[in-house]
C-alpha cells in the first residue's frame, strides 16, 4: 500500500531535490575564522517578569539581542544570541544573574524548501550534534542560521 507521501509524488520530489546543489556558505565573520555571535544560557527564575529583566538589562547596556528562545526544563533558561560578548557578559555577570556561554556557528542559505536539512545533514554526516539552532534573519533570497553545537571545529570544516 502507498503511503500518503508516495501517493502524492513527495518521495519522487525528494530524490530529485538531493541531486541539485546546496547553496550556502558560512556568513562572511565565519570564513574569515572570526566568532562573533555567542549564544548566552541565561539561569532565571521560573517567574514572571524575567524575560522583562534580562532583557531590559541588555537593553539599558546597548546589547542588541540577534536571536532569543527559551526553555523550562529542569532549570528555566533564556538563550540570548548577541554580537556583543564583552558588553553582554560583564552586564550580566554584575547583574548576578547566572549564565554560560557558547560560540555559535552562523550560516547563510538559499530561502528555499529543503535547504536546512541539506545543512543539517552535513552536519550529521560530520558527526557533529547541533545543540541549538535559530533564525536570524533573512535578506532578500537567504536566511541566516545559527548553530550551537558540540564540535565548532569540525562544523566548520563540514559547511565550508
Amino acid at each position: 500500500m502507498d503511503t500518503p507521501a508516495e501517493k502524492s509524488g513527495a518521495i519522487e520530489s525528494l530524490a530529485v531535490a538531493q541531486d541539485v546543489e546546496t547553496v550556502f556558505s558560512l556568513t562572511p565573520d565565519m570564513q574569515h575564522g572570526e566568532h562573533s555571535l555567542k549564544e548566552f544560557d541565561v539561569y532565571v527564575q521560573n517567574k514572571p517578569g524575567e524575560l522583562a529583566k534580562v532583557c531590559e538589562l541588555l537593553g539599558t547596556n546597548g546589547v542588541n539581542i540577534k536571536a532569543i528562545s527559551s526553555e523550562r526544563n529542569n532549570k528555566p533558561m533564556i538563550k540570548i544570541v548577541t554580537d556583543d560578548e564583552a558588553t553582554a557578559k560583564s552586564s550580566l555577570a554584575r547583574s548576578g544573574i547566572a549564565f554560560e556561554m557558547r560560540d555559535v556557528v552562523s550560516v547563510r542559505m538559499a530561502d528555499r524548501p529543503g535547504e536546512l536539512g541539506k545543512i543539517a545533514r552535513k552536519l550529521a554526516r560530520a558527526m557533529v550534534n547541533v545543540d541549538s539552532i535559530y533564525i536570524l534573519g533573512k535578506e532578500g533570497p537567504t536566511t541566516d542560521i545559527a548553530f550551537t553545537v558540540d564540535n565548532l571545529e569540525k562544523a566548520q570544516m563540514a559547511l565550508k
